[in-house]
């Protein structure tokens, strides 16, 4: 469970799909999934674990805000993330990006934990994600902190 959440889904469950960007460590390329999400009282929960691997390995997922500012705009999203030297090379990043473990990216809502993503925001994530994992390296992090602005 990442460590963002406050508390757990109440009685009066509602399930549905919510469109994400994945980073598979086992892929060839990214691409746009189904993040099965709970929501109760208003709340969504994606079940983030469902998508990610290496639960053996690392069994905990860690995850971040990134603000991004683009063309006056500013867009939220939420970056779940495994980062392990035993996990698997991710294949999916661009060449020359170095990463173990899987990436998913979920759009923030304004009043929601996450949203659908837009057709026009592939574009964005990769640079975003690429942008990340650039920091990530130039600073030798194996964990991201918990809020970048971008």
């Amino acid at each position: 469970m990442p460590a963002s959440r406050l508390r757990s889904p109440e009685k009066s469950l509602r399930t549905f799909p919510l469109r994400a960007r994945f980073y598979p460590a086992s892929g060839n390329k990214a691409e746009s999934v189904n993040v099965p999400t709970l929501e109760s009282g208003g709340l969504r929960y994606p079940l983030v674990e469902a998508l990610l691997t290496g639960e053996g390995t690392q069994p905990w997922i860690h995850d971040c805000t990134v603000k991004v500012s683009r063309r006056g705009r500013q867009h939220h999203f939420r970056v779940f993330y495994k980062n392990h030297k035993f996990l698997k090379d991710n294949t999916s990043l661009p060449y020359g990006t170095a990463w173990k473990g899987d990436i998913l990216v979920i759009r923030k809502g304004v009043k929601s934990f996450g949203v659908n993503l837009r057709a026009k925001d592939t574009n964005l994530i990769d640079s975003l994600v690429i942008r990340l994992l650039t920091l990530a390296k130039s600073r030798k992090l194996a964990k991201l902190p918990t809020q970048i602005s971008l």
